[in-house]
């Protein structure tokens, strides 16, 4: 039991640590869409899951053009990571 306390509690500490730094990546606006973009246009496989990350980076701008950030921060982090 105390071991299993130590792990979730070890997971939560990296889980804060880890997400400012992604989350300060991931900003909803112009330069986070070009960095977005840019690096969607360097993969050179076009698989079914570059066009998931596509079109979840549409729907990144169209939450953005909404100004529904907490939607557009969303889709942008679907999008980075479904292009892998």
């Amino acid at each position: 039991m105390k071991r299993l306390m130590i792990t979730a509690a070890a997971t939560i500490i990296v889980s804060f640590a880890v997400a400012p730094a992604f989350a300060d990546e991931m900003k909803c606006d112009e330069a986070g869409m070009k960095y977005m973009f840019e690096d969607l246009n360097k993969e050179t496989e076009h698989n079914n899951l570059v066009v998931t990350a596509y079109k979840e980076a549409v729907a990144a701008m169209e939450a953005m053009a909404a100004k529904d950030m907490a939607k557009c921060v969303e889709h942008m982090h679907n999008a980075m990571s479904r292009k892998k």
